[in-house]
């Protein structure tokens, strides 16, 4: 070394190698931290991937998901419809019928009405007869005792007086 130390320009080459070494071991050293940060990122890309393979495959699960209550939704609609459509008819229905119901009732109000009218005509009807009829037969009874030569018709007229004056007396 000594001989190389008088050589100024061995001296430099030396120092110079010796630089370049340093430089060498900066550019190893920046080439290990930037292989880390390259494995760190790989890894991280890795976990990105993984993160959103997991997103993609929760997203298609909610989009199922969403589809199938979309579609039980769209089912529930139509049947809420159907039933809204249904109780509308049944309303409709309603109403008709009592309609019906009111102008049944009606009628037969009217043919109650008419078979109590009807009742107590025939009832007048029938004790008109019984009384004609009675009257038929004390007649006949009193023709009959007229024929066999009984006169009674100055007992006939003395009875009729005394209800008459029975009359008077009881409802003055």
């Amino acid at each position: 070394m000594v001989s190389n130390v008088e050589n100024p320009q061995v001296q430099q080459k030396i120092d110079r190698v010796d630089q370049l070494r340093a430089e060498m071991d900066e550019v190893k050293a920046m080439v290990e931290e930037w292989k880390g940060k390259m494995d760190r990122l790989v890894s991280e890309k890795e976990t990105a991937r993984e993160k959103l393979a997991s997103a993609k495959a929760q997203l298609r699960s909610m989009k199922e998901k969403t589809e199938a209550r979309s579609q039980k939704i769209e089912e529930l609609q139509s049947q809420l419809s159907s039933t809204v459509a249904d109780r509308e008819t049944l309303a409709k229905e309603l109403k008709t019928t009592m309609s019906v119901a009111e102008i049944a009732k009606a009628d037969a109000d009217k043919m109650v009405a008419q078979y109590k009218a009807n009742t107590k005509a025939a009832h007048e009807l029938l004790k008109a007869i019984v009384n004609h009829v009675k009257w038929q037969s004390q007649r006949e009874a009193l023709e009959e005792v007229h024929a066999r030569g009984f006169d009674l018709s100055v007992e006939l007229e003395n009875v009729k007086r005394l209800k008459a004056e029975a009359k008077k007396l009881a409802y003055p």
